[in-house]
């Protein structure tokens, strides 16, 4: 399981750096850098904190982790899309 995937993923969609992460949790940059990059792993109290910083509850960040992805915003609009043209074809 790489969490290191699902922060970068999440800092990617809310367009921040990791230095604003890593100065909303009070840490380094460079220790955030490598739980990104899985050198280091995260204790859950940190992914607690991780969670909070993105709206998120940590279950569901634990699905994503699990899951090695995101649902992310092209996600949800191209689910739409299908829903729709499913109704027009009924």
């Amino acid at each position: 399981m790489k969490i290191g995937f699902i922060l970068k993923e999440l800092r990617s969609l809310k367009g921040v750096s990791q230095q604003k992460i890593a100065d909303l949790l009070n840490i380094e940059r460079s220790t955030y850098c490598k739980w990104e990059t899985d050198t280091i792993v995260v204790n859950v109290n940190r992914l607690q904190d991780i969670a909070t910083i993105y709206g998120l509850d940590l279950e569901y960040m634990g699905r994503c982790i699990e899951a090695q992805r995101i649902i992310s915003k092209n996600d949800v609009t191209r689910f739409i899309q299908m829903a729709e043209e499913k109704v027009k074809n009924i």
